[in-house]
């Protein structure tokens, strides 16, 4: 995949808290879209956004996934019940919901950051894409 647009700074967190509908408490962040859509020899129709917010520190990231996790599991979102699943040895949450298939976690090279992961019709794909981006993000 290539990487198809690149969000960061103040627009990058502008959309974070938009999408939240409060304001995240984070130092920075990117927004990252890869697709194959304008390469002419790929039939590949997979699409991955891949949301990196960066916490205050490594304890502060913590606390925000954490939050994240319990705030999903009270079921008032379109997303299901996380599901903690091991990826390439770093345990990380698994959702199904709207645009596809959601994987969120503490980055193991930045701990410091949250990553979360939309992949859209990857079918198979799904599991290397996930392994690709935990070692990458």
């Amino acid at each position: 995949m290539k990487l198809g647009s690149f969000i960061e700074g103040s627009q990058a967190l502008a959309q974070v808290n938009q999408l939240h509908g409060t304001t995240i408490d984070l130092s920075s962040a990117y927004i990252a879209e890869y697709s194959h859509d304008f390469n002419p020899y790929h039939n590949d129709r997979a699409r991955v956004t891949v949301w990196v917010g960066t916490a205050r520190s490594n304890d502060a990231a913590a606390a925000l996934l954490s939050r994240m996790v319990a705030g999903i599991s009270t079921g008032n979102t379109p997303f299901s019940k996380p599901e903690r699943v091991t990826v390439a040895g770093l345990d990380i949450y698994q959702v199904t919901g709207s645009g596809g298939d959601h994987f969120f976690y503490q980055s193991r090279e930045s701990p410091d950051r949250v990553v979360w992961l939309t992949i859209e019709e990857a079918g198979d794909a799904v599991s290397s894409i996930v392994e690709q981006a935990v070692d990458e993000f």
